[in-house]
């Protein structure tokens, strides 16, 4: 007893007890009768209790537990104390594992249990396990198994049973048939080790494995060096509940495969890939910034510490922890990231005992203070009475209503775009032309004082809110666009992403002359949808537009409308995504070979294997290295003749890279053509002309009395 109560600066003690700790703050304290809430905490006064525990001084438990660390320097235990009563909870950083033992010294308990455990090991054959549900007895049976040489697939399709949720194959042989076993006998696993099996993991064997665990949340693939990115493919498709991968020790993944998977994998949250080598500062960077955007713990040794990227969710939790009561924490409640609409949400509250959160931007039920919630506390939904009806997410492209788009997107170009679209036959023609309460907004947008423009208005005979943006007018602006549109992007956007810095400036210029008058038509307006739209620069603040009153002014996506005429790319892979959530009726209209759809361009150079860079299909779009990347259905016409009203001569794109569809305008038999300069001049005309206008000049011939305009300006 001495001993244990002088232990504080003996090692091998605060070892010991650090293990004792591990067992029960992972998986064991359930066993050992310790209540355990939502968020895997333990009350600190249970847990001294125990009688594992007993011996050692309270004052030496909590040193432990404070600063015991792992061989990478990560602390292993984290305290929270509750701000009303002072109680204390204690949980493990790394949530639930499997250990190689529960630790009960060398007691009675230990001995007894050993000797059971050896007796059924060696008459396996006489026992029936199909209802046995202890995953840590049947773990060290298959180590016992392992141990005497008797483990085999017969013994392992004895021991097996359709109610484990945990298994770990770490050292044991296994064979292809194995697997099968594995897969067919336990579709529930939900937390599975097969670290050191790179003799048997290949990409084939681990797919043919993971078909049958669609449950799977943990998995352990450590030293598994024959798998390549196929498997995590493999991984994100067939697993789509996997939060915590190790990959330590797998280097044949390529980059690029990785940056996809960070992207892509919906529910992960833990990545270790401590070891890797990246070939460049430029993947590591990004793959960082992947993470910390998408609230993933990356593990890497060039990574800050994990509890560095985890601290911000620990402030953030703060405040909702001055609110929970005592009962809030006694009693178990459903987590908030398991409710899927907002009402439930709403109306449900976090282990905490505070209200969860539904955030509409990526749609999500999300608990206070969460890391990965993309929405700011003024966008989040906590009154069930605030929620709009669900979306089908099912919309088609109305050729009608992007005739008129492309009418209206032309009239932005006029000084007064009502008497211009009011003798403009092509919007009668499309069922629009007399326009109303129309509110202007002009705004200087660059360092050359270029000006950007829009206007909002109505449509009374389509029962149609307008909101368009001009596009590019004279040389100099184009030169500067283009220029700050060399860059990566580099403007944070409140959707998430970034966007390129001339439509992120030009937008906050402008938007505040329209935002309000565009809400005021829509409640006053209430039976009225909204038309957001724009021609090539003007498409691009019009995506802006639509995404900012999506997120931030919660119109719904049944009232909202996006159509766009040869838009550039407007930021990057993040926000595309983060867009297309939030406006699902979006389509971008492409006319043949127009040039400026491609631009920003969207991955020019790639690294290859030996670190040199080396110019790859300027059009070819992976949208994973940050760089511009399209939002939004691509609607493709090949031919000027396809664009005449009625013709429906369109395509719908949506192959593969998504809204980067490489058969429709990122075809190479498209956009090769531009480059030669005999061409050039064709590319450029074709990003003039939609639908037989040419957007930047029609206004000039209509009959709009009082106007006038400078012919030296080229307007694309």
């Amino acid at each position: 007893m001495k001993d244990k109560l002088r232990g504080q600066l003996d090692p091998i003690v605060r070892k010991r007890i650090g293990k004792i700790l591990a067992y029960l703050l992972r998986y064991g304290a359930a066993k050992e009768g310790l209540a355990v809430n939502d968020g895997d905490f333990v009350d600190l006064d249970e847990l001294l209790e125990c009688s594992l525990l007993k011996g050692y001084a309270q004052e030496l438990l909590k040193s432990v537990i404070t600063e015991d660390v792992s061989f990478r320097g990560v602390k292993r235990f984290e305290i929270k104390q509750d701000a009303l009563n002072g109680q204390q909870f204690v949980r493990a950083t790394f949530g639930r594992r499997l250990e190689e033992k529960p630790f009960h010294d060398n007691s009675r308990v230990k001995k007894l249990g050993e000797i059971c455990l050896d007796a059924i090991a060696m008459n396996i054959k006489q026992y029936d396990f199909s209802d046995f549900n202890d995953d840590y007895l049947i773990s060290q049976l298959i180590q016992r198994l392992r141990s005497k040489k008797m483990l085999n697939n017969q013994t392992l399709d004895c021991i097996l049973s359709s109610s484990l949720e945990i298994l770990d194959l770490e050292g044991c042989y296994l064979t292809p048939k194995s697997l099968a076993i594995v897969r067919t006998r336990c579709p529930g696993l939900r937390i599975l080790n097969l670290r050191r099996h790179g003799y048997l993991m290949t990409d084939s064997n681990l797919r043919s494995l993971l078909q049958g665990l669609p449950q799977l949340e943990t998995l352990n693939l450590t030293c598994c060096h024959n798998l390549t990115g196929r498997s995590l493919e493999s991984i994100r498709t067939v697993c789509p509940h996997l939060r915590h991968l190790n990959l330590f020790g797998v280097p044949r993944i390529s980059d690029e495969a990785l940056l996809q998977f960070l992207c892509l994998a919906e529910s992960l949250s833990y990545l270790d890939i401590f070891d890797r080598k990246f070939e460049s500062s430029l993947y590591l960077e990004t793959a960082t910034e992947t993470a910390r955007q998408r609230g993933i713990v990356l593990l890497h040794r060039d990574v800050k510490d994990p509890e560095e990227m985890l601290r911000p969710l620990i402030l953030a939790l703060l405040p909702a922890l001055l609110l929970a009561s005592s009962a809030g924490r006694a009693g178990r409640r459903e987590s908030c990231s398991s409710h899927t609409d907002c009402a439930k949400c709403a109306t449900s509250q976090s282990w905490l005992g505070t209200s969860c959160r539904w955030c509409p931007i990526d749609l999500a039920c999300h608990e206070p203070g969460s890391l990965v919630n993309k929405c700011s506390s003024s966008q989040e939904v906590v009154d069930p009475g605030k929620c709009h009806e669900p979306d089908n997410g099912h919309y088609e492209f109305d050729a009608r209503l992007s005739e008129l788009a492309a009418a209206i997107s032309g009239a932005a170009y006029a000084p007064e775009p009502a008497p211009c679209l009011a003798n403009f036959p092509p919007a009668a023609q499309a069922g629009g032309g007399r326009l109303v309460d129309v509110v202007k907004g002009v705004a200087a947008c660059d360092m050359l004082h270029d000006e950007c423009s829009g206007f909002v208005g109505r449509l009374p005979d389509r029962k149609l809110i307008v909101l368009a943006f001009r596009g590019t007018t004279g040389s100099s602006q184009l030169l500067v666009e283009g220029l700050m549109g060399l860059a990566m992007p580099k403007e944070a956007f409140p959707i998430g992403g970034k966007v390129q810095a001339y439509f992120s400036n030009g937008f906050k210029a402008l938007w505040p002359q329209l935002h309000e008058p565009t809400l005021a038509l829509m409640r006053a307006n209430p039976d009225h949808s909204l038309l957001v739209t724009g021609h090539s620069l003007g498409g691009a603040m019009a995506a802006l537009a639509a995404a900012s009153l999506a997120a931030i002014d919660g119109v719904t996506p049944g009232r909202l409308a996006f159509y766009s005429l040869g838009e550039p790319r407007v930021g990057d892979y993040f926000f595309a995504r983060a867009f297309d959530r939030l406006v699902p009726n979006s389509w971008r209209v492409v006319h043949g070979n127009d040039l400026i759809v491609h631009l920003p361009i969207c991955s020019p150079v790639m690294l290859s294997s030996r670190g040199v860079s080396r110019l790859v299909a300027p059009f070819s779009c992976s949208g994973h290295l940050g760089f511009p990347y399209h939002h939004g259905t691509e609607v493709f016409f090949a031919r000027t003749a396809d664009m005449l009203p009625g013709s429906g001569g369109h395509r719908i794109c949506t192959g593969t890279p998504i809204n980067e569809d490489s058969s429709c305008a990122n075809s190479s038999d498209n956009w090769r053509s531009c480059l030669s300069p005999s061409n050039l001049m064709a590319c450029v005309e074709a990003h003039k002309n939609y639908y037989g206008i040419h957007l930047g000049g029609w206004w000039k011939e209509n009959q709009c009395t009082g106007l006038s305009f400078n012919n030296d300006n080229t307007r694309l």
